[in-house]
């Protein structure tokens, strides 16, 4: 019996709040975080049993702070065609997202605890695992959409 097949994933770094690094907070200051430094295939192997449910490849695209996009950097990726129908999905969700993220923000309905992940251990640990759940549903479900051969009149 063979191995079923593990499916093929492409994390395409562009840089962001999520390639950020930083250093503890010092005398009761924030920690002196920066975007855009960590690198994509630094954040694939920071997670090694993702190696266990696909086979993942990282390309970093672009290595920038979220601030700094601009549409001739969504031009420039859009050159890449075979990210494309990637890109139309993921962009508008994250505006989406992220807007309704800072308007709770500004309203103060939370702290941003991302920016002090050692203070807010729980929350922390709430959003890996929602996202890690997010890559178990990317693995599983491409293969619950395989679809039956059609039969034939006959039989």
């Amino acid at each position: 019996m063979t191995a079923p097949r593990r499916p093929r994933l492409v994390l395409l770094g562009t840089g962001g709040t999520i390639a950020g690094a930083g250093t503890a907070a010092e005398a009761g200051l924030s920690a002196a975080y920066r975007s855009a430094v960590v690198g994509a295939e630094a954040l694939v192997a920071g997670v090694p049993a993702l190696a266990r449910l696909a086979d993942l490849r990282a390309e970093q695209l672009l290595q920038i702070d979220s601030a700094d996009f601009t549409d001739a950097l969504l031009l420039r990726l859009a050159r890449f065609t075979r990210i494309m129908a990637a890109i139309r999905y993921a962009i508008p969700t994250a505006g989406l997202f992220w807007t309704s993220v800072e308007i709770a923000h500004e309203w103060g309905l939370y702290d941003e605890f991302w920016s002090k992940p050692l203070d807010y251990a729980m929350e922390m640990t709430i959003v890996l695992a929602a996202f890690l759940l997010a890559v178990f549903l990317a693995v599983i479900m491409p293969r619950r959409r395989t679809v039956a051969p059609a039969q034939s009149a006959n039989g």
